[in-house]
């Protein structure tokens, strides 16, 4: 691959190497998987290439190990991956056959997709390609504008499709039951210097230069004195700050929406993670921003009172916020030649 992509902005379908070697053809289509979004842009993925496809493993070298112990969010993250890597293959004309899990012996390798052949890409898929470089997460306000009338349907049939179930949820008052977890969840985490420190790794300023983690500025930390920003969050409880903040977002304009799935294994966190990508992709094909609330789900026992609050499914696996959001920036990624194998 010619291009060191970090955004979106990086990327453009003319630099498909058409005159290329198989190998570079497969090869180029990882440049839109690594734009799918992940827990605190950690991307968690590493992929295989060869002419035939491509395998995609779970890199645990980049796990978040206090607040995703078992790995769901880095699997779920993966899986947000495949659903790109499964849309860019589409988009340039590959039929595509997928085989999850395909390696008893290694419980990394998470799917293999396979381009046996061509097939014309249909409105749809290529609706959700070219939402890709326009969906960023953003943790802003939204603007005070009703989402359309058919979005809960179509938002649900995106993650059905994908094999999870997903609710939006827009009574004021289940709003308010979900903000207040969110802000519990937040002063549980904060308390907890393990997790103080481990966001802390994952934090980026303006001083930094790096193409993974997160901007301390898109959290609503700021950006004061740069570089002392992660060491004040190792050092000082925000809980209290930060639960007060999350909650007014919650229930601030837009809708919360669950995701969920009937097993809480690798496979139904993996088939979450498809699910996701398709409801952001559709979702900002229309012209909507999303940002995560997964906090009460990364707390088991806040997990099984959001189950009992929403009723959505067995296992919620993501929170968010859906709405009509200000433009924000794309955050960096690692090249497509570091994620591979």
């Amino acid at each position: 691959m010619k291009r060191i992509v970090a955004t979106a902005a990086d990327i453009s379908d003319v630099d498909f190497p058409k005159d290329g070697s198989r190998l570079e053809q497969v090869g180029f289509l990882l440049n839109y998987a690594i734009l799918a979004p992940s827990v605190y842009n950690t991307q968690p993925w590493q992929f295989d290439i060869s002419q035939d496809g491509i395998e995609l493993y779970a890199d645990r070298t980049r796990m978040m190990p206090v607040r995703d112990p078992h790995g769901r969010q880095l699997v779920l993250s993966c899986g947000a991956a495949l659903f790109y890597l499964r849309l860019a293959a589409r988009h340039f004309g590959y039929s595509v056959r997928v085989e999850t899990f395909p390696g008893a012996d290694n419980i990394d390798l998470l799917a293999r997709v396979e381009l046996p052949g061509t097939e014309a890409v249909t409105a749809k898929e290529e609706g959700l390609f070219q939402a890709i470089p326009i969906r960023h997460t953003n943790r802003n306000k939204f603007r005070d504008t009703a989402l359309p009338a058919t979005m809960s349907a179509e938002l649900r049939d995106a993650a059905l499709q994908e094999g999870s179930l997903l609710l939006l949820v827009e009574s004021e008052e289940d709003t308010r039951n979900i903000a207040e977890l969110v802000a519990e969840a937040d002063r549980i985490q904060w308390a907890d210097k393990r997790f103080r420190n481990e966001l802390a790794a994952w934090l980026r300023t303006s001083s930094s230069v790096s193409y993974d983690g997160v901007h301390t500025e898109a959290l609503g930390l700021g950006d004061f004195l740069s570089y002392s920003v992660p060491q004040i969050v190792r050092n000082l409880d925000l809980g209290s700050d930060r639960a007060a903040h999350d909650a007014q977002l919650v229930q601030g304009p837009g809708a919360v929406a669950i995701v969920g799935t009937e097993t809480d294994d690798a496979a139904g966190w993996l088939s979450a993670g498809q699910a996701l990508a398709h409801v952001l992709l559709h979702a900002a094909g229309s012209g909507l921003s999303a940002s995560f609330i997964n906090q009460p789900i990364e707390i088991a026992p806040l997990r099984l009172r959001l189950r009992e609050l929403c009723d959505c499914a067995p296992y919620p696996q993501v929170a968010m916020r859906i709405g009509y959001g200000p433009d924000v920036p794309a955050t960096l990624r690692r090249s497509a030649r570091t994620t591979q194998i």
